[in-house]
């Protein structure tokens, strides 16, 4: 669902921005959206000086992201760094959060929106096919199951239309 929401709001440039954890949530959404129509850039906090240098830098390139991809902490760094620098979400850049269950709350009181990765869906999906396999049902060639839930808020809109110099 987000990315059809974000590509149908013209959008085509991502940067995710992650601490580079083994475990961020945002790991499966990157893994996700690399198989999309998107051009996908990884930006890891520990290469550049801080988050507002780098949403500067992002800012005053021709081809920079028009959404911003990040946990909810970032996502929330990065909302509150956009307004104090003058740059509009979602008029500007748009910031979504990716979050598990204890991160959702905050972007939901913060108004970020945000792709919830239910860790609980793929569980519940891990344990039945492993009940399949103990009873000798085969499962599957290729078992997908969809743990991410769009939650569109106040932080996403149509992309900027790139200005003519």
């Amino acid at each position: 669902a987000a990315t059809r929401e974000l590509f149908a709001l013209g959008h085509r440039r991502v940067a995710f921005i992650d601490d580079g954890s083994a475990i961020a949530p945002s790991n499966p959404v990157l893994a996700a959206w690399s198989e999309t129509p998107f051009t996908i850039e990884r930006v890891q906090l520990s290469v550049v000086n801080g988050l507002d240098q780098l949403l500067r830098q992002l800012m005053r390139r021709p081809d920079r992201p028009s959404v911003i991809a990040a946990s909810e902490p970032h996502a929330e760094a990065a909302l509150a760094i956009c307004r104090s620098s003058g740059i509009d979400v979602p008029g500007d850049m748009s910031i979504v959060a990716v979050t598990n269950a204890e991160d959702e709350a905050r972007a939901r009181q913060v108004g970020i929106s945000s792709m919830l990765i239910d860790s609980h869906v793929f569980g519940d999906h891990a344990g039945a096919l492993m009940l399949d396999w103990l009873t000798g049902k085969k499962p599957k060639n290729r078992n997908q199951v969809e743990i991410g839930r769009w939650h569109p808020r106040a932080t996403t809109g149509p992309a900027k239309k790139a200005s003519k110099r």
